[in-house]
């Protein structure tokens, strides 16, 4: 095996678990604001990668944030190469706080020459987020401003280093009909 591959049959199961626990959240579209206004389920409207801004269908996703569990998926399509982040952790959040780490992350990369799979957790335990004083608590950072999440409205921004690299906007529910 290749350093830094994963062997087909248990990157075939962690992605299957990982497609699972997405759709469940995605057919479930549920929001409720609750804790913090980042709670609720997101789909990707615009991701930054590097100088090119990309848009559904050539980025796809969702963030999800509910009853302590968050998920995020997202798909980008940069000429012939795919890449995919699956993810699942878990988070809290009250009183102008908000933390969340993932219990796994996968990442898949898809050329026309093959693909690689990496099963890496991008950080150690919980990010923890703070409202700045006097914020209102729709703006959340991280690490001296580095890591932020901001809603306004019905949209959350993701940035890091004062640039934004991922905007979702908030998943309502359908109109129930008698």
């Amino acid at each position: 095996m290749r350093s830094g591959c994963i062997p087909r049959r248990v990157c075939a199961s962690a992605l299957l678990e990982l497609t699972l626990l997405s759709a469940a959240a995605v057919a479930q579209q549920v929001v409720v604001v609750g804790i913090s206004p980042i709670e609720g389920t997101w789909r990707l409207a615009a991701h930054r990668a590097g100088r090119d801004v990309l848009r559904p269908p050539q980025a796809d996703g969702f963030f999800s944030v509910h009853d302590g569990i968050v998920l995020f998926q997202l798909r980008r399509m940069l000429g012939d190469t795919v890449f995919e982040f699956y993810g699942s952790g878990e988070y809290s959040g009250a009183g102008g706080r908000f933390s969340y780490g993932y219990d796994r992350r996968v990442s898949v990369t898809r050329r026309p020459t093959g693909v690689e799979v990496r099963d890496v957790i991008p950080f150690k335990g919980p990010r923890l987020f703070q409202a700045p004083t006097g914020g209102g608590g729709s703006r959340y950072e991280a690490d001296s401003g580095r890591y932020v999440f901001e809603v306004l409205g019905d949209t959350l921004i993701y940035s890091e280093d004062g640039s934004w690299l991922r905007r979702w906007i908030r998943v309502r529910p359908a109109a129930s009909t008698p």
